[in-house]
């Protein structure tokens, strides 16, 4: 509960008293053993208004000792309307602050006389009388508003007091024309005012002479004395007291508020309690008002509350006020000294009209390591939040008196940016010694003032300073991305936390995840959010994220927030909420690419910075200014972080992006460690307008060292609604290595680009997380990237080789397409290569290679490689992930297929791949398939999750008799059951083709060898090449192998039109020569202008295994059918049982097989092969026999079927 002191509370006197007690030079001996003088105080009050604020003497005696005494408070005339507290026979002992209280109630207007009697204890001859006169004005007349109770002032020993400004008003009417008379307990000429005179309202400015000090400042001491203002008919005294010692309460000037008439209360502002010798001690704290109520709260508050060091929230709640100014106090009395005591004078300003200020952050918080040398500026939103022209001054101050806080420009007219800095080295001890630092920055303007508490922490253990983040989003339009920001100590050491906000107009616009009370540990990722923001006015708003550690609430920071909503012209489009680096120490991280968009109307020129909180210079950014739309991109220079990349720990910095009108903020976090997520770079979808959605891209989740760490996964979106998914998604679903299946349903979507992010966590170590921006581009004219793969995986054993693979690039859209391509790698090295890197026609197929020798280890580190390939164009980006999986229990590499067809006509023949495991272990396994534009034209034999086992055969098969000319892009996934990390995606292309242009005819969808082990090649195979359409084919051949050896040979390699070359497995070259069992895979790719075509080829090795039959051809005329022809199927070794399948694809299915159910056969057996060419025209057809064996589909054999019918 929160404990308040008002006059308008009567006889509820809160004992929280604040002791600066001075001691002043005695005149002569006599007065070596009296209390210091207290001069005559003086209080004012309007009839039947509030009580005036109470004020807070300091009781000392003049040669500092301690001495029991008495106090007794009188009144001569009015009845009871004075009290003191605390009161009573001996209750006290010096230095000691006494509250003097006026509760006058409805006492009509006139002038009323009392007095505080303090008496000796020990000796009643001595004491001190001090008059009170209390004024109450009447009605019209002019007198004094109110005044601080007290001016506290404190400073180490030898040091100096900072000055502090007051404000002078006239409670009533007419003009107040005032004099001030400063005095001191003991004649010293220390106390001075910056003007003698003056007329309401009117800023003063008190300040301590510590050479006129007793010992010049450098003699320990409570010192006391008096400033008294007068005008005529009424006068006012504001206690003073300075305390010079050791361990006294850090210095704190006054503050101040400012809020519209009936309008959102002011931001709360933190006050940062602490001794000058950063000890520990107990206090109490609490707040007292006069006019205006209980308008005042600090939290916490109470009797004991609190240890230094402390972060005190101090907040106003005056929705109800009257325009005027209000004046109030906080009151910090040390709880088992009461004598150190601090009152903190507040000032409320409730403005109805003219120019004012807008929310200003209500702390800012430095912080860096012991003997550091830098602590990153903050930059502060000075804005006009009334009418016409704010013309403002700033001036800082600190409570040590030193010159280390500075801001810049030190003036200017709203709306303007200030840079507040902090000059380390002129912190006590030049930065080398740990503690709170407290100053204050003062912001005026003609009738209004606003301070901006500052603290400086320097340590080992404290925060990392966290700058102010900006957000911007539309009038009524939708939220901005959340922005991650994450919270840690500078020594990477553990300590919970506490995660609060506040927000002053606008309502609850902002909220952080987690939050709460003790909610959280660090190293922690803290997700900042705009909510309910929609129905806000076009504005700034202005918030602020609180963080306090739980178990020493003196470790606080402040991060400032501000909210810029427009309703025109150019502002920041969504911009990522976080840009995410990682590497394993030692190593160094991989730039990152963002962009830059206009979210409203006319040209957005805009300029960057960087931040980073530790001050180094690692963080860049080019280009540094542009004209969106832009791509900037973002690098980490790991030589230049702290450690030089060898210091594990979390490394936080800041990219700020400016433009007239509109600021807004990325967060930077780098983290430095061998169990760290593998760094993932942003992803980039494009789809045309009204089109199909584009193909899921898959984000391989992994760590540095390739340990398992359970993870969290959540997507969120900023305007476009919820169009980002992933699977799996949710709190601690997961565990790494893992596929993250990145989808977009974006279809209803207007054309424009659309920012997300997928937020990655660590469930047992919020700490270590990872942000991946997402983009897409929906694209309503012109050239853009037509579907690309979602993922390209390459697997190799621990010292091999990787085989490469290709894919194309293709314009889904009308004109040019111009491209870029640029390879990046999670580690950083340069083991991703593909060719070429740029182009200007489309299709363009690029080859994409993995120069094994620059992997980490060299390639004989197991383990899972994360690179991206990105590719540009003007008006598009696109991304590719790259796995490259080394390891012996992982999938052994199945490269891109490529079907052809043309449009209307047969479906191609299906493609059958072997999913089989590098070492030839049993892997349980999950495929799926997925397609973007074109609907579900591609499938796949058997589906499902956990559905199958390593080694494998797939029939992949296309239906795409309705599709219009064009290339489409599919592709095949497989996730190892047990253990999704091992994962594999394999691309799809199916090229549609008018017959008014040359194309494949069907080629096999599979060529498979099966023998014992043996040195002795198997026999070869002829593959028929023909040209399905007009015009003149020319082709070649090219072949390569999962393992990268060269064990598939295919002879020629060219040709044009019809033609044939011969597949030969050469098994000297295979694993093992020949002499050991497995399944080993490759695959055939036939090329030609208008499309590629691959036959996926399998060899496999063992006994029992099927003996692999030649081909089988068939002759006859038009409309009559071949006779059947029996097909000796057997195996090596025991029997196999077997299922045989016909397909065929032109032509229609004229092939079939008997027997043909499933497991109906056995080895040694003839299967009968029939053709049905009644309705065939004249030429040539392929089909193929499937030969899948029943208890191990592994063991599968393809029979190919060449038909020819004669005229």
């Amino acid at each position: 509960m929160l404990t308040r002191i008002s006059r308008t509370a009567k006889f509820q006197v809160v004992f929280a008293l604040l002791v600066l007690s001075f001691a002043f030079t005695l005149a002569s001996p006599l007065q070596a053993q009296t209390f210091q003088t207290v001069p005559a105080l003086a209080f004012t009050k309007a009839f039947a208004g509030a009580e005036p604020l109470p004020q807070v003497l300091t009781i000392a005696y003049s040669d500092q000792t301690t001495v029991r005494f008495s106090v007794a408070a009188s009144t001569n005339t009015g009845g009871n309307w004075l009290s003191t507290s605390p009161t009573g026979s001996g209750c006290c002992f010096t230095p000691l602050a006494v509250q003097v209280n006026v509760t006058a109630g409805n006492l009509a207007a006139g002038t009323y006389t009392g007095q505080v009697v303090i008496t000796n204890f020990s000796n009643g001859s001595i004491k001190m009388t001090i008059p009170v006169t209390l004024t109450v004005a009447a009605s019209g007349a002019t007198f004094f508003d109110d005044l601080p109770g007290k001016l506290s002032y404190s400073f180490k020993t030898g040091g100096a007091a900072t000055p502090q400004t007051i404000q002078i008003r006239n409670g009533g009417s007419g003009s107040l024309n005032w004099t001030v008379t400063a005095s001191t307990g003991a004649g010293g000429n220390w106390l001075s005012a910056s003007a003698a005179s003056g007329t309401a309202p009117s800023n003063i400015t008190i300040s301590i002479n510590k050479a006129n000090l007793p010992g010049g400042g450098a003699t320990n001491g409570t010192f006391v004395g008096q400033l008294l203002f007068q005008t005529s008919g009424d006068s006012i005294t504001i206690p003073v007291a300075v305390q010079v010692g050791p361990t006294v309460f850090e210095q704190i000037n006054p503050l101040d508020f400012t809020m519209p008439f009936a309008g959102a209360n002011a931001l709360t502002q933190v006050l940062n309690v602490a001794m000058n010798d950063n000890s520990t001690i107990r206090y109490s704290a609490a707040v007292a008002t006069a006019k205006g109520g209980n308008w005042l709260a600090i939290t916490p508050t109470g009797a004991g509350c609190c240890f230094t060091p402390l972060a005190h929230t101090v907040s106003i709640n005056a929705t109800t006020l009257a325009a005027g100014a209000y004046t109030g106090e906080i009151i910090l009395t040390e709880f088992a000294n009461p004598g150190r005591s601090m009152v903190v004078p507040v000032t409320l300003t409730v403005l109805s009209s003219g120019n004012f200020f807008a929310d200003l952050p209500g702390q800012l918080s430095f912080s860096m390591v012991t003997n550091g040398t830098k602590i990153t500026p903050q930059t502060v939103q000075v804005t006009n939040a009334g009418s016409g022209t704010l013309n403002w001054t700033l001036a800082a101050s600190t409570a040590d008196g030193g010159n280390w806080l500075s801001g810049t420009p030190a003036s200017g007219a709203a709306p303007s940016a200030v840079s507040v800095a902090v000059n380390v080295s002129q912190l006590p001890g030049g930065g080398a010694v740990a503690g709170t630092y407290v100053g204050q920055l003062v912001l005026q303007t003609t009738g209004d003032a606003t301070t901006i508490p500052v603290s400086v922490t320097v340590g080992t253990a404290p925060f990392i300073q966290t700058n102010p983040i900006n957000f911007t989003m539309p009038f009524g339009g939708a939220s901005p991305l959340p922005q991650v920001l994450d919270i840690a100590t500078i020594n990477n050491s553990t300590i919970r936390f506490s995660g609060s906000v506040a927000t002053s107009k606008g309502g609850n616009w902002l909220s952080i995840t987690p939050t709460g009370a003790g909610c959280c540990f660090t190293l922690l990722a803290v997700t900042a959010s705009v909510i309910n923001a929609s129905s806000l006015a076009a504005g700034n708003y202005t918030g602020e994220i609180i963080f306090s550690e739980f178990a020493n609430p003196g470790r606080s920071m402040v991060v400032p927030v501000n909210l810029t909503i427009l309703s025109a012209g150019a502002f920041f489009a969504d911009l990522p909420g976080e840009l995410t680096f990682s590497f394993a120490t030692g190593g160094h991280a991989t730039s990152q690419i963002f962009q830059v968009g206009n979210g409203g109307t006319g040209t957005l020129n805009w300029t960057l910075s960087t931040t980073t909180a530790d001050g180094g210079t690692w963080l860049s950014a080019t280009p540094l200014s542009g004209t969106a739309p832009s791509r900037v991109s973002v690098s980490v220079d790991a030589t230049q972080l702290p450690g030089g990349g060898a210091l594990a720990g979390t490394f936080l910095g800041q990219v700020v992006l400016q433009t007239a009108g509109d600021v807004t903020t990325i967060p930077v976090s780098v983290t430095v460690g061998n169990s760290a997520f593998t760094q993932v770079n942003p992803l980039a979808f494009t789809m045309p307008f009204g089109g199909a959605n584009p193909l899921p891209q898959t984000l391989t989740v992994a760590t540095a060292d390739n340990s398992t760490l359970r993870f969290s996964v959540t997507a969120v979106t900023g305007k476009g609604g919820n169009w980002l998914v992933t699977s799996p998604t949710g709190a601690g679903c997961c565990f790494t290595p893992l596929p993250v299946a990145v989808s977009v349903n974006a279809s209803a979507l207007a054309a424009g680009v659309y920012t997300g992010e997928i937020i990655l966590t660590e469930f047992a170590n919020p700490g270590r997380s990872m942000t991946v921006p997402v983009s897409l581009t929906v694209a309503a004219s012109g050239a853009f990237f037509d579907n690309l793969p979602g993922q390209m995986n390459f697997s190799m054993k621990a010292g091999g080789k990787v085989s490469p693979q290709t894919m194309q690039i293709g314009n889904g859209g009308t004109g040019k397409l111009s491209w870029t391509l640029t390879p990046t790698t999670a580690d950083g090295g340069a083991w991703l290569v593909p060719t070429p890197l740029l182009g200007s026609t489309t299709p363009k197929t690029v080859t994409v290679k993995i120069n094994a020798t620059l992997l980490p280890g060299a390639g004989h580190i197991p383990g899972n490689y994360i690179g991206q390939l990105l590719l540009q164009s003007a008006g598009s980006t696109a991304t590719i992930g790259v796995l490259v999986t080394v390891g012996t229990a992982d999938f052994e590499q199945i490269n891109s297929l490529n079907f052809v067809m043309p449009v209307g006509g047969a479906n191609p023949l299906p493609q059958v791949i072997t999913a089989a495991a590098i070492d030839n272990s049993a892997l349980r396994f999950s495929a799926s398939t997925a397609t973007a534009k074109g609907g579900n034209w591609l499938q796949i034999s058997t589906s499902g999750a956990g559905c199958c086992f390593t080694p494998f055969p797939l029939r992949v098969s296309i239906t795409g008799g309705a599709l219009p000319a064009g290339v489409y892009t599919g592709e095949v996934n497989l996730y190892q059951f047990a253990n999704p990390g091992t994962s594999t995606t394999i691309p799809v292309t199916l090229t549609v083709i008018a017959a008014s242009k040359p194309f494949f005819d069907n080629l096999p969808g599979q060529v498979s060898f099966s023998f014992k082990p043996s040195a002795t090649n198997p026999p070869s195979q002829t593959i028929q090449v023909r040209n399905a359409g007009a015009g003149t084919m020319n082709w070649t051949v090219s072949k390569s192998t999962a393992d990268f050896g060269t064990w598939l040979s295919v002879l020629p390699v060219k040709g044009t039109n019809t033609g044939s070359y011969v597949v030969k497995v050469i098994n000297s070259k295979l694993p093992g020569k020949g002499l050991v069992a497995g399944t080993f895979i490759g695959q055939q790719i036939v090329k030609t202008k208008t499309g590629n075509v691959t036959i996926p080829t399998v060899v496999t090795v063992g006994d029992p295994v099927f003996v692999q039959p030649a081909e089988v051809d068939f002759s006859t005329h038009v409309g009559v059918n071949p006779a059947p022809q029996a097909v000796a199927i057997n195996s090596t070794g025991t029997a196999l049982r077997f299922t045989p399948s016909a397909a065929s694809a032109h032509g229609g299915s004229w092939l079939s097989v008997t027997p043909n159910g499933n497991g109906c056969c056995f080895t040694p057996t003839n299967v009968s092969f029939s053709v049905n060419a009644s309705g065939l025209a004249a030429g040539s057809y392929t089909g193929e026999v499937n030969i899948i064996e029943f208890a191990n589909p592994a063991k599968s054999m393809t029979v190919q079927v060449n038909l020819t019918v004669l005229p």
